[in-house]
């Protein structure tokens, strides 16, 4: 997990300096999976779908943005009850 946090504050410092719309968007795909193993999963899929829109090549985005998709749609489940103490 320190990787990724590393990663991401390395990739979240280099994205002001980039001006290329191509480096940009692979930046996208790069900051959308650390975002993903760290469980941002809102900052994920939207920069994974950024990068899908900008054309970057990437096999597993699909399968990913419809599992974060589905995984940030379903309802929250309601905590259960605790039984009373007798």
């Amino acid at each position: 997990m320190g990787d990724d946090a590393k990663a991401y504050d390395s990739l979240k410092e280099a994205e002001p300096l980039t001006d290329d719309p191509k480096k940009l968007a692979l930046l996208n795909k790069e900051m959308g999976f650390v975002c993903y193993n760290l469980k941002k999963h809102d900052e994920a899929l939207a920069r994974l779908k950024n990068a899908a829109a900008a054309g970057v090549q990437c096999d597993n985005c699909p399968a990913l943005i419809a599992q974060l998709e589905q995984a940030l749609a379903a309802p929250a489940k309601p905590a259960k009850k605790r039984k009373a103490a007798r």
